[in-house]
């Protein structure tokens, strides 16, 4: 894909691949290359202006596995991790302002930094059943994910801006959903729905 002039990302690449196993086992694979425009002034310094980024996931019906019992219609189980990238923002860093009076030059307000892409990983597992011929079913998932090289601009030491990559923040947490579908006859019936959420989000290294 390609971006206009104000994206902060030239291009990427994009493949992704499946393979089953008797359709009861899935597994699932990706991977995505960016090449980041703001990242080319920065050349001079040995940064890469390209970087690639992975995910992978497994899903599995256990209930066409093993022998459950009568009660227990179905069972699937996943299992995904994986990595997201963001570009620093689209700006010049570098820039210079000559005067063409004096013949002074002058810098842009930012002061120099080695740049690193903000990195998200992600892993997330769950189960999801049905019991009771169809009529109930359960859904519970946990995931996690931190996002590392946050980017930020802080005040520097010398009066201008001070780009920075730093810190790791982490999103965990539990969500859980109980259904019941109660069919009354053949006109009439009941579905009721009830979720449940835990969410814990922690800024682990600044």
């Amino acid at each position: 894909t390609r971006k206009s002039l104000s994206s902060d990302w030239d291009q990427a690449a994009l493949a992704t691949a499946q393979i089953g196993w008797k359709d009861v086992v899935f597994i699932d694979g990706s991977y995505r290359h960016d090449w980041y425009r703001p990242f080319k002034q920065f050349a001079y310094l040995g940064t890469k202006e390209s970087y690639g980024y992975f995910g992978v996931g497994a899903n599995a019906i256990l209930s066409d596995i093993i022998k459950l019992p009568k009660w227990f219609d179905y069972a699937k189980y996943r299992l995904s991790y994986s990595e997201v990238g963001n570009s620093i923002p689209n700006s010049v860093y570098n820039a210079v302002r000559e005067n063409f009076v004096t013949g002074s030059v002058t810098t842009q307000s930012y002061n120099s930094f080695l740049p690193i892409p903000e990195k998200t990983k992600s892993f997330e597992t769950g189960l999801e059943t049905q019991f009771f011929h169809n009529a109930m079913n359960l859904d519970v998932t946990y995931y996690n994910s931190a996002m590392h090289n946050s980017y930020l601009n802080i005040a520097g030491l010398n009066g201008k801006t001070q780009p920075v990559n730093s810190g790791v923040i982490r999103n965990q947490g539990i969500e859980l959903s109980v259904g019941y579908n109660w069919t009354i006859n053949r006109d009439w019936g009941w579905k009721t729905n009830v979720n449940f959420s835990y969410n814990h989000n922690e800024i682990e290294k600044t």
